[in-house]
C-alpha cells in the first residue's frame, strides 16, 4: 500500500539527510537553525523528533494542532521567527499523517502497549466518520480544532463522497489546506524573518509499525 500511494516516501533517517543537504545551500546548519513543525499533535508523530539529532538549537516550535493544521497562526509564526538565532535561519516541516499497518490497512496504526490497531490520523478519520454518520450534528463546545477539521472536509464533501479511498483523499485534502495556510502565514509575516532564510518542507508522514521506520513523502520544498 505504501508503494501504491507513496512510492517516493523516505525513511525518517533519509529525510534527515535530505534536510541537512538543503539547509547547507543557504549556509544553515545544526548550530544556527531553529526548526518548527506543523504536524498533528498525536504522539505517534514523535518519529519526526529524530531530527532533534541534527538540530542543536531548542526545538521544535509547535505550529500545528490536531490534523497538522497550523492553529498557532500568525501569532505563533511571529514568535517562532523572533527566536531564530542571530546570523542563522529556520526550517519548518509540515503536513498531515496517515497510518498503514503491516497488513496494509490504511488509516490504522499499531501503538506500543495496545492490542488493537487504532486510527491514524484520528482527527481526520474522526471528522470523516462524523460527517458520514450525522453531517448536521450540533457543534460541541471546547472542540474548536476538530470543528475546523470537520469544516474542511465538509467543504470538500463532493470530492470525498466520490472517492474510492476516502481516507487517502481526506489526507490529501488536509495536506493541501495545511500547505495553503503555511504559505499564507509565512508570506504575510515575511518581514518578521528579518531576511533570515527559511526552508519549508511539506509532505505526508506515514506511520508504520513500531518495529519499522516511519516515512515522509515530500511534496513541496520552498525557500523564503
Amino acid at each position: 500500500m505504501i508503494e501504491n500511494y507513496f512510492p517516493s516516501a523516505l525513511p525518517i533517517p533519509k529525510l534527515k539527510e535530505f534536510v541537512s543537504e538543503k539547509l547547507s545551500e543557504k549556509n544553515l546548519n545544526q548550530k544556527n537553525t531553529l526548526w518548527a513543525t506543523s504536524v498533528c499533535s498525536d504522539e505517534v508523530n514523535q518519529s519526526l523528533h529524530q531530527l532533534d539529532e541534527y538540530f542543536e538549537t531548542f526545538g521544535p516550535f509547535i505550529l500545528g494542532g490536531i490534523s497538522g493544521i497550523p492553529f498557532a497562526g500568525k501569532t505563533g509564526f511571529k514568535a517562532f521567527a523572533s527566536h531564530i538565532p542571530d546570523h542563522g535561519g529556520a526550517f519548518i516541516i509540515y503536513g498531515p499523517h496517515v497510518g498503514i499497518t503491516q497488513e496494509g490497512e490504511i488509516g490504522k496504526v499499531h501503538r506500543a502497549g495496545q492490542k488493537l490497531n487504532t486510527s491514524s490520523c484520528g482527527s481526520v478519520i474522526g471528522a470523516l466518520n462524523t460527517l458520514k454518520s450525522d453531517e448536521n450534528s450540533e457543534k460541541p463546545t471546547y472542540d474548536y480544532q476538530q470543528e475546523e477539521v470537520k469544516n474542511l472536509l465538509r467543504n470538500n464533501w463532493a470530492k470525498l463522497s466520490s472517492s474510492d479511498d476516502q481516507i487517502i483523499t481526506a489526507t490529501e485534502i488536509t495536506y493541501t489546506e495545511i500547505k495553503h495556510e503555511i504559505r499564507e502565514i509565512i508570506t504575510s509575516c515575511i518581514s518578521y524573518l528579518e531576511d533570515k532564510p527559511l526552508l519549508a518542507v511539506g509532505g505526508i508522514l506515514i506511520n508504520t509499525h513500531p518495529s519499522d521506520e516511519d516515512l515522509f513523502d515530500i511534496r513541496d520544498i520552498d525557500w523564503y
